[in-house]
């Protein structure tokens, strides 16, 4: 590993691009979809029907939660790349991995995993 972290930047301080936030919210949108599916199911309630207060209260708190817990460990990781600490290669290693576990431990391990769950909410 050369004397700037890896990064490539010989010795130019790294600027870890606003655009990536992006990518790390809406992996956190994504799992507060298929949470929100998962508990329409559990529940019997239809996508269309009236969740009352309580559920209405539950979701955004499940949204918040989500998309927070995402975009923390993005910010993380960019501070550490920008202290030259990991390297690009171990940010986006990082970032497929925490996505990867986190569909898996909630069983959606494909794009048609996610769409039968959606569909199974009726």
């Amino acid at each position: 590993m050369s004397e700037d972290g890896g990064n490539g930047d010989e010795g130019e301080k790294v600027k870890v691009p606003e655009l990536l936030d992006v990518v790390w919210v809406a992996l956190g949108f994504a799992v507060w979809v298929i949470l929100v599916a998962k508990f329409l199911k559990s529940q019997g309630i239809s996508r269309t029907e009236d969740l009352g207060k309580g559920g209405g209260l539950l979701m955004l708190i499940s949204m918040g939660a989500a998309t927070y817990c995402f975009s923390a460990i993005g910010s993380q990781l960019g501070r550490e790349v920008e202290r030259g600490k990991i390297t690009w290669a171990t940010y986006w290693t990082t970032l497929i991995g925490i996505a990867v576990a986190t569909f898996a431990f909630l069983g959606v391990t494909g794009i048609d995993d996610f769409l039968k769950l959606w569909d199974s909410v009726k």
